[in-house]
This record gives C-alpha cells, sequence and structure tokens, in this order.
C-alpha cells in the first residue's frame, strides 16, 4: 500500500503562539509569532505542511477540498498577523515606542560576631591584597596575619538597555551599594611638635614647624578614609592611617612624618603633625556604566559617559604597547597625573611630575572590580574585508574625583591593513597627556608599526616604535625619546624572539613590571586546575623598558601524547650599559605512564649576576606592591643593607611529583621540591623609606629612597636550598561527597600562605544534598611570628587552628542564600590548585548572604 501527506488544521502552531503570548516578553514575543506565521505560509507555497497518515492514494483528498483547506489556513495565518501587527502599533501609540530590558541583581550581606553584634556592613577590598603579596596589614594592621575582606554589604544593580529596532542601543548600569557613597575631606595639617623615638620627650614647635595639605579619602564600606601618604611643604614624608567617621565628620587625630636620609636610621625623634577634625564632602557613585552605541556593517561606535576599565584599548601588536599587564594589576588607562611641586628646604628641591597608580589600585569593591572609571568614546571601522580602523579617547577619572575633574587624557589609534592574505601591516598610536590646573604638563607619545607574514605553519612577527616624553616640572622641563624593536618567529611548537626598549623608551598606555617576569605560583608543580587568567600569565617574557632580550620555547609531545614537555628560556641585558641582569630556564614535562599514574617535573633557574653590596638581588622596587606608588617607574633594585659584595645570588625550583589514581574514588598526589628562593613576601615588608636631594638635569630633584631593614632574619645570598614536602590524598565515596587531605612540611618557616607551600594540615569537605552544598574546613599551619621577631620579644614558631563551615542552598540557578562560619578562600572556587590562606585562626564570624540574579 503507498501512502502519502494530508494537510492538518493550525491548533499547533496556535498552541505555540499562545505559549509566547503568555511567556515572552514583548519583543521576543512578536518576532517568534512573525518567524512561526512565516513558516506555515512558506509551507503552504511548498506544498509541505502534512501529516503522516495511513491513508490508501484513493482515499485522499480531492482537488477541490484540498485547495480550500489550504484557503482557510492561508486566511487563518492572514487574520493571525494582522491581528498580531496591531496589538503591536497599539501598544507603540500608547507609550511604548522605545522599550527597555531590566536586568541586574541585588545582594544583602548581614555578618554577627561577639565584638560587633550585628554586621550589616563591613567590606574592604584593599585586605584582600594581590595574588603576589599580603599587603601591610599583614605585619601591621589591627588583624595582622588574619586580616581578611569580610564582604558583608548589600547592593543593588540594575542594567538597562534598550531594544530598539534600529542599529542604534543605549546601556546603563546603576548599582546601590557601599562604593556608591564616598567623600573628600580638606585639611591643613600642622607640624606642632616632635616626639621621641621612645616617647621619652615632647618638643613643641610655635609657630608650627611646617605644614601638609591632605585630602582625605572616606569611603563607606568601612566608614573610614583610606591610608595614604603625603609630602608635607619641606618634603617630609607623612604618613595618615585610616580615620573612623561619625555623623559626616572625622575626628582629629596625628600623622607621623619620616625622615631626611641624613637623619636615617640614627634619628632620636619623630616629627607629628596634628590633624584638625573636618567635615566629609559626600560624593555619590551611582552610575558605573553608561553607553550609547551604534553597531553597523561598516561603523561600531561606543560613546561612554562613565564606564569601567574594560573600555581601555588593548592593542594586538608585538609589543603590547597599548594596555599590557597582568589581569590583577590596574590598567595604565586609569593612571592618575601627579605635577611637580617645590619644597621649601635648603636647594629647594622638587618632585618629578609623572603619572601614578595608587588610587586606581586600592579603589575595588569587593568582588575586585575596579572603581576608577574612564569617560570618553571609541570607534571599529572596518572600510573591507582587509581594513580595520580602532579609536579610543578617555579621561580616566578616580572613585574620590568630581566628575568634570579632568588631570589625563589619553587616546589609542589602531591601523591594521591586510595586503595580501598573508601579510598584514599595522600602525599604532598612542597618547598621554597630563594637565594640572588646566595647563598641559606631562606628555607622552608612542608610535609603531608592525609587520606579520605568514608562510605555511610559521608566522614572522616585527614591529619598530617610538616615543617622546616631555614634562614641564618646576624650575625645569625634562625631555627623553626612545625606541624599541621586536622580531619574532612563531612556528608550530615554539617560537624564538628578540626585543629591545631604550632606557629613555616610554610606552605611556603599558606597564610590563609584572609580565615580565615568572610569577611565583608557576615556579611549583600543580596537578589541581588554574584559572586561565593566571595560566595565560604564569611565565613571563623578560620584555620591559630599559632592556634587550632573547627568548626562546619549544613545546611538544612525545610517545603518542604521553609525554608533553615545554623547555622556554630568556636572556635580559641593559639597553643603556650592555649589563647582564638575569637568564631564566624552565623545562617543565608532563608524562602519562598509565591512565591512572601521571609524572610532572620542573626544573626553573633563575642566573643572576652577582651582588652588588647594599641592593637586594632579587627585590626592583617597581614590582612590589608593599611600596608605595612613588617607585612604580623605578626599576632599580632595593637597597639591603645587610647584603654582601660579590655573592651568587642564583636560584633555582626542583620538583618532581605524581598523581595516582588508585581507584575510582581515591587519588593520591605525592610533591617533592627543592628550592633556594627566599621569596619577597613577608621580608619585603620590612620596609622603609627616605628622601633625598639629587642634582639633575640641571636641577635639584627631591628623591624618594626605598629600603629593607632587619634582612638578617632571612637567608642572605648565596642562598641555601631547602626542601617542600606536599603531599594531597582525595576521597570521592559517593558522588555527592569529596574529602580532601592536605600536608606541607616546608623548612621555610616564615612561608605566610600565598600558597600551599605554607607548612600545615588540612581537611576539607564537599558534600551536596538536593539544593544543598555543603563545604567544611579545617586546617592547622604553623609559621614563624614576624611581628614578635622584628620586635625583639624572641622567635615565635606557632602553631594556628582555622575551623570553617559554609552552606549554600541553591534556590536556582539565578539564586542562592550563604550561610557562613569563619573564612577559608577556597569557598566555592572552582580551581583547587590556587588554594591559598587568608586567616590563620578560627574568625568567630557568621555571615548570611543572599544572592539573586535577574
Amino acid at each position: 500500500m503507498r501512502f502519502r501527506w494530508i494537510k492538518i488544521p493550525l491548533f499547533l502552531s496556535i498552541v505555540f503562539l499562545y505559549t509566547h503570548l503568555c511567556l515572552s516578553d514583548n519583543i521576543s514575543r512578536r518576532e517568534a509569532i512573525r518567524n512561526t506565521l512565516d513558516y506555515y505560509e512558506e509551507c503552504l507555497k511548498k506544498d509541505q505542511l502534512y501529516m503522516q497518515l495511513a491513508l490508501n492514494e484513493e482515499e485522499s483528498l480531492e482537488l477541490k477540498a484540498k485547495k480550500g483547506v489550504e484557503a482557510s489556513i492561508y486566511e487563518s495565518i492572514k487574520r493571525e498577523r494582522v491581528r498580531e501587527e496591531s496589538k503591536h502599533v497599539e501598544k507603540c501609540s500608547s507609550g511604548s515606542k522605545f522599550p527597555l530590558k531590566l536586568s541586574g541583581e541585588y545582594r544583602i550581606g548581614l555578618g554577627f560576631d561577639s565584638e560587633s553584634g550585628l554586621i550589616w556592613k563591613d567590606a574592604n577590598s584593599d585586605k584582600q591584597g594581590v595574588p603576589a603579596e599580603k599587603n601591610w596589614r599583614f605585619l601591621w594592621g589591627d588583624e595582622k596575619y588574619n586580616t581578611f575582606d569580610k564582604k558583608i554589604y548589600s547592593r543593588l544593580q540594575l542594567d538597562l538597555e534598550t531594544q530598539f529596532d534600529s542599529p542604534w542601543r543605549i546601556y546603563t548600569q546603576i548599582v546601590i551599594d557601599p562604593w556608591t557613597f564616598v567623600g573628600v575631606a580638606k585639611v591643613k595639617a600642622a607640624r606642632v611638635r616632635s616626639v621621641g623615638i621612645n616617647n621619652n620627650f615632647v618638643f613643641a614647635h610655635s609657630p608650627p614647624a611646617d605644614y601638609v595639605d591632605m585630602e582625605l579619602k572616606y569611603w563607606a564600606g568601612t566608614s573610614r578614609t583610606i591610608d595614604e601618604v603625603y609630602r608635607s611643604y619641606a618634603g617630609l614624608i607623612v604618613n595618615v592611617g585610616e580615620m573612623k567617621a561619625n555623623s559626616g565628620q572625622l575626628p582629629e587625630g596625628w600623622a607621623v612624618g619620616g625622615v631626611p636620609e641624613e637623619w636615617w636610621p640614627g634619628a632620636f625623634f619623630r616629627p607629628e603633625f596634628y590633624v584638625p577634625s573636618s567635615d566629609i564632602e559626600f560624593r555619590y557613585r551611582p552610575v558605573r556604566q553608561m553607553f550609547i552605541e551604534y553597531e553597523g556593517d561598516v561603523l561600531n561606535l561606543r560613546l561612554f559617559p562613565i564606564a569601567y576599565d574594560d573600555q581601555a584599548y588593548t592593542s594586538d601588536d608585538p609589543l603590547r604597547l597599548c594596555n599590557n599587564h597582568v589581569w590583577w594589576e590596574e590598567s595604565p588607562w586609569l593612571d592618575k597625573y601627579s605635577p611637580s611641586v617645590v619644597f621649601n628646604r635648603n636647594m629647594g628641591p622638587i618632585t618629578e611630575g609623572k603619572w601614578i597608580r595608587r588610587f586606581s589600585f586600592i579603589a575595588r569593591d569587593s568582588d575586585l572590580r575596579r572603581l576608577t572609571f574612564l569617560r570618553g568614546m571609541s570607534f571599529n571601522l572596518t572600510t573591507s574585508s582587509r581594513h580595520t580602523l580602532q579609536y579610543t579617547v578617555a579621561v580616566p577619572m578616580s572613585l574620590w574625583d568630581e566628575y568634570l575633574h579632568m588631570d589625563t587624557i589619553e587616546h589609542a589609534l589602531r591601523d591594521k591593513y591586510q595586503i595580501t592574505p598573508d601579510l598584514t601591516l599595522g600602525f599604532l598610536n598612542t597618547v598621554k597627556l597630563g594637565f594640572h590646573d588646566q595647563s598641559l604638563e606631562g606628555e607622552n607619545y608612542v608610535e609603531g608599526i608592525d609587520l606579520e607574514y605568514r608562510w605555511k605553519d610559521i608566522t614572522l612577527k616585527t614591529e619598530i616604535a617610538q616615543s617622546f616624553s616631555r614634562f614641564k616640572d618646576e624650575k625645569n622641563t625634562r625631555k627623553f625619546r626612545g625606541n624599541a624593536y621586536y622580531l619574532g618567529l612563531k612556528f608550530p611548537k615554539g617560537r624564538f624572539y628578540w626585543a629591545r626598549m631604550d632606557e629613555g623608551f616610554y610606552p605611556g598606555l603599558s606597564n610590563y613590571r609584572y609580565t615580565r617576569q615568572d610569577l611565583f605560583f608557576s615556579r611549583h608543580i600543580h596537578f589541581e586546575k588554574i584559572s586561565p587568567e593566571n595560566e595565560a600569565i604564569r611565565i613571563g617574557d623578560s620584555i620591559d623598558k630599559g632592556r634587550y632580550v632573547f627568548g626562546f620555547r619549544y613545546n611538544d609531545k612525545f610517545f603518542g601524547d604521553r609525554m608533553d614537555l615545554l623547555f622556554d628560556v630568556r636572556n635580559a641585558h641593559q639597553t643603556h650599559t650592555n649589563k647582564y641582569i638575569e637568564t631564566i630556564s624552565r623545562l617543565e614535562t608532563t608524562v602519562n605512564f598509565t591512565p591512572k599514574i601521571t609524572m610532572k617535573t620542573l626544573c626553573w633557574y633563575q642566573d643572576l649576576p652577582k651582588t652588588c653590596a647594599g641592593f637586594d638581588p632579587l627585590m626592583y622596587v617597581k614590582t612590589s606592591y608593599m611600596l608605595t606608588d612613588y617607585f612604580s617607574d623605578d626599576d632599580s633594585l632595593i637597597r639591603n643593607p645587610d647584603v654582601e659584595d660579590a655573592k651568587d645570588p642564583s636560584i633555582g625550583h626542583f620538583s618532581v611529583g605524581f598523581q595516582f589514581d588508585i581507584t575510582d574514588w581515591f587519588t593520591f598526589i605525592p610533591i617533592y621540591e627543592k628550592t633556594n628562593d627566599p621569596g619577597n613576601f613577608p621580608r619585603g615588608l620590612l620596609n622603609t623609606s627616605w628622601y633625598q636631594d639629587t642634582f639633575k638635569n640641571g636641577a635639584w630633584y627631591d628623591e624618594m629612597v626605598p629600603t629593607l631593614y632587619s634582612q638578617g632574619f632571612f637567608d642572605l645570598p648565596p642562598y641555601d636550598y631547602y626542601s617542600i614536602v606536599r603531599l594531597k590524598g582525595i576521597f570521592r565515596p559517593l558522588d555527592n561527597l569529596k574529602i580532601k587531605l592536605s600536608y606541607t612540611k616546608n623548612s621555610n618557616k616564615y612561608e605566610a600562605g600565598l600558597d600551599d607551600t605554607m607548612n600545615h594540615i588540612g581537611l576539607e569537605v564537599n558534600y551536596t544534598l538536593n539544593k544543598w552544598d555543603f563545604v567544611f574546613s579545617y586546617i592547622y599551619s604553623k609559621m614563624i611570628d614576624l611581628y614578635q621577631q622584628v620586635n625583639n620579644r624572641g622567635l615565635h614558631y606557632d602553631g594556628h587552628h582555622n575551623f570553617f563551615l559554609g552552606m549554600r542552598y541553591n534556590i536556582n540557578d539565578d539564586e542562592f542564600l550563604d550561610i557562613l562560619f569563619g573564612e577559608y578562600v577556597a569557598y566555592q572556587h572552582p580551581y583547587g590548585g590556587e588554594w591559598s590562606l587568608s586567616c590563620l585562626d578560627t574568625q568567630h564570624l557568621l555571615r548570611l548572604v543572599y544572592k539573586r540574579k535577574f
């Protein structure tokens, strides 16, 4: 028997349309209806709307009846289309001509402890530090090694986006949270006394011996001002700690001034400045982002009256001359211009005008979203499939600036043309201008041209760039220029490159201080996952201004892809002196002996020149966040009086580890490491600074000098090798239960919890039951209490207990409730290879966090 298709009524389509009428928003519903009607109309034309029925051909519809059914269906489609369009016209005429899409999230956070009782707001991202180190609070703060961001706050975030039937789009983000409420208090502090170092005398100054102008910066997350460093009229370094606000007013207090070189370290008194009480001038930051955007086939245009730092342009040229930096570091687009000033002491020294990063670094919310904003515009012009032109101009605004304030303007222009399918020519121009009182004082211009040629699997990249900088300092003008070059060859299994940046080359919109080095976690073996952001930056390239570098990398697989090998080596010298800087070499292997046995090895070595007496061979001034922002462009070694001359400071890491998947439910990971790396933390916290006068460029300049002290507590060059043993056992007895045991024995007893190389024993339990996620953690850790040691209270190698319990109720995919007791960084963190310890001791703190997206 033969079968054929027969046409059916539209009841299925009616059900489909009704569902969209009830559940979809206006625009998506209309689009769905139109698409459905168009589809069925097309089906009629093609005679394809049939249902497979077991009908005999002789029993099929007559031609006339068939046409009647078709006409009836077609009329139904037509009526439905007219009805839907008329409804849309009525809605538009009634005032809904510009529909908005509203989304966002809200968060409610509360805390409770025995000392403060109920806590509804306590959030300070500065207590989180950065992945490479913890800041001064670890040693000198109130909580010391138990410093952490409590993240107790509430937030309402609204994202409003227009949905025009046109290329234009408007987007606005409004956020109400503690960082919405900020303020400043301008005060003039007077040096009215000098106090003996041991508080054994007080000498009053009348009239005051010195003054300092302060603009104290308040934020509501802590109801305090931030800690800052100022310079007095005479140039004294004045440290101002956090000040608690009360009813919109800051109390009176005292700020301690530093001393010049000739007084340090034999000074017997410290200058103190009286800070009078002051009223806070409140400012509000509810609007975090606003875009007016046009998206066309040729032109994409975006105006952003206010936006986050992700609107900064990042170039793809070989030298990355625009917006180069690691992910956790502040973008150079956020820099603030600090003008030159004259100090009223002998010689009348002046400071250099420069861009600083202090406020762009500290201004973050507890999710580490930077709150220094950009105001400007950008466009992307595609004139053909072979040519693109990109441009961005922006003005940064700190969290505490008035909206119309401007001290920096910057722009970037990128032009690329594909000459042939294998040859691409690029041009880059960046400009960075610094202003003071509407007067142009700082200028930086960078131009570069690059070429990329592809031949089969090989890519050749080259670039030539130049920069010119000019700063109009008080009494003097500084000018410098320099060139930069890059030549690189990339092939399927590796790359080779040579790069050079003159000492006078200054890429104002890029920063290389962390991309040039292998970050600390990359010197250890990890079997658990590392985030893609950290994986991308774990190996540096040694490229920076004032250097020329040769680099080579080879990555290949052997033995049927059972062995993975990575070899990387870089050699760097100074451009202006040809002095040897370093050679960094790395050999990594991963071998899968069987599906259940994996071995990893790591050989990492940094060869360094002999030491110079009085300078630390491992710590550069600009690569340490433990120092203030005065030194962000200072590429010299930090002073260390304990370092002797002509010693070998080279360091190495040599590791081997295994992962044994013994059963489906048990994994054992042993790792052994031999190293002589003393690390920069926590020893870098023992630092101070003085100032001195230096004659250069035809004028006397004030120079800040950072130095380490009490470094005899730690190992000194040549560094001795020590051992680290790490053991992990991972149990999965049930699909919803995971138990992890960890143990580390480290001969370096100063290791302080940046990663899992700290001496500790740990237990972590993860359990899931229906919509509940439970996390329990216990960590027993030990380290030398450096605070006790530096204050001559003996050597304390103490143990610490940290208990944590976290419970999350997942209401749905967009909504959850957290109940937390204690503090544990790894809670709900998906990357086990990034373990760290923010608090050594149990925190008797209960927190509740409810969060919902809509």
